[in-house]
């Protein structure tokens, strides 16, 4: 079962670690690389676009797909943490990830048929699958708390 990842107490304690980590990776001639995947087409995206080019400036590996990208699945499997904000609501599913991943669903709708509020990851279904996982409601999304999950690939 992945680690549910709430969101204040979360991005404290891995903003502490990480600054410690990459300080002592540095530190033996190591700049530690991340791959970031961001699904979607939100009119907010310019955020995604300024935190993925701050991220490349730390020799970061970041691959931004869009909804329409073809093989969407294949390219999400690559990635140590997916951010998915595909504005559709359970888009993703076990079939776009793989064992070990972080991934931060930033999307939320209202589901009719299931009467609650959910994302744009189908939680039930991948959340035995990936390590770690923001549920809907009740999870961690910024793009700093993106940043600071950047931990377990470190790791």
């Amino acid at each position: 079962m992945a680690e549910i990842l709430k969101g204040k107490p979360v991005t404290d304690a891995i903003n502490n670690q990480i600054a410690e980590d990459v300080s002592n990776l540095k530190g033996n001639g190591i700049t530690p690389t991340l791959a970031i995947l961001r699904v979607g087409e939100r009119a907010d995206d310019l955020s995604y676009e300024r935190g993925a080019m701050l991220l490349m400036h730390e020799n970061a590996t970041v691959t931004i797909c869009h909804t329409k990208t073809q093989d969407v699945a294949s390219i999400t499997r690559e990635a140590d943490i997916v951010v998915v904000a595909s504005g559709q609501m359970e888009f993703i599913g076990e079939e776009y990830l793989r064992e070990g991943q972080i991934v931060i669903d930033e999307g939320i709708s209202y589901n009719d048929v299931k009467g609650k509020l959910c994302g744009d990851v189908k939680y039930d279904e991948v959340c035995d699958l990936v390590a770690g996982i923001t549920p809907v409601p009740g999870g961690a999304v910024s793009l700093k708390t993106v940043a600071i999950l950047g931990k377990n690939p470190l790791n």
